[in-house]
């Protein structure tokens, strides 16, 4: 019994220190990582692979940068699974392949080898972001600055897909069937511009601030955070629910990954270097 009361009383605690008043903690991890900015979960594997940005990297060791490889329970770690990065954020993984965004492109790695077998190179001077890949195969980056660029990448060559005002400061990104999902800080909207017309829309106003990352759950409702520590969830029909609100609390979203199987919302808080789940289902 005793046992017992120590153990509710310590989620007491987790819960009200985070300000997760309706959500709960599954399992969150010490504060190991290097700016945690991205997480991809691996189903076969069981597991989740984090971008480490590492903002304290020297110019001089550009390319020493990690993914992290993370058990889907959160007690396994192996920080540095693969080096060789540089200052990563953005990835998608697909066919045993890790598509990660670095400051002058991407670089696909071989999960299998743990190599990288490839870089395509992304010709900015701009920051790189965000990634998705849609049906047929297409990647998309985004290039967070004033005037936002989305980049396409086909047969291995880079070049300008859509470039403008109208997205600027992008970061987020999600191949949503014939769209793509924007989170634009330059005027606070979550949008979709159709990838055959690039006719842009705007999905939900979500003020200032910096919208990163972006899901969709099953039913078809979008799940975005705003980094400073809000978390929505937006329906077709643009109702827009505040999930968490963690800004006083210093509590950061980043590029966040939504599991339907385990129920579950993985977060990287990339300033305070550390990783934890919430429980959420539809």
């Amino acid at each position: 019994m005793k046992g017992l009361l120590v153990l509710l009383f310590s989620f007491l605690l987790l819960s009200d220190s985070y300000g997760l008043d309706n959500f709960k903690i599954v399992w969150q991890t010490d504060s190991v990582f290097r700016h945690p900015e991205s997480i991809v979960y691996d189903a076969e594997k069981s597991c989740f692979y984090v971008s480490n940005m590492d903002k304290n990297t020297p110019n001089e060791e550009l390319y020493s940068d990690v993914i992290s490889k993370v058990s889907k329970n959160g007690k396994k770690i192996h920080v540095e699974w693969m080096k060789g990065l540089s200052s990563p954020s953005g990835m998608v993984l697909k066919n045993d392949t890790l598509y990660v965004v670095e400051r002058n492109g991407i670089a696909l790695v071989d999960m299998k080898s743990r190599k990288i077998i490839k870089r395509i190179p992304i010709e900015t001077k701009g920051f790189l972001n965000d990634i998705t890949i849609d049906s047929k195969n297409r990647i998309f980056v985004t290039e967070t600055e004033t005037i936002g660029v989305i980049y396409i990448i086909e047969n291995d060559t880079s070049q300008v897909w859509y470039k403008g005002q109208d997205i600027g400061k992008i970061n987020g990104i999600l191949a949503d069937v014939n769209d793509l999902i924007l989170g634009v800080n330059f005027d606070g909207y979550l949008k979709k511009i159709n990838i055959s017309t690039k006719e842009i829309s705007n999905l939900e106003f979500l003020g200032e601030g910096n919208i990163d990352g972006i899901q969709k759950t099953l039913s078809g409702k979008y799940l975005v955070s705003h980094f400073l520590g809000n978390l929505y969830e937006i329906s077709p029909t643009k109702d827009k629910i505040e999930l968490m609100n963690t800004r006083n609390r210093n509590l950061f979203i980043a590029d966040f990954v939504y599991v339907p199987e385990l129920k579950q919302i993985i977060i990287p808080s990339l300033r305070t270097n550390h990783i934890f789940s919430i429980h959420y289902e539809e």
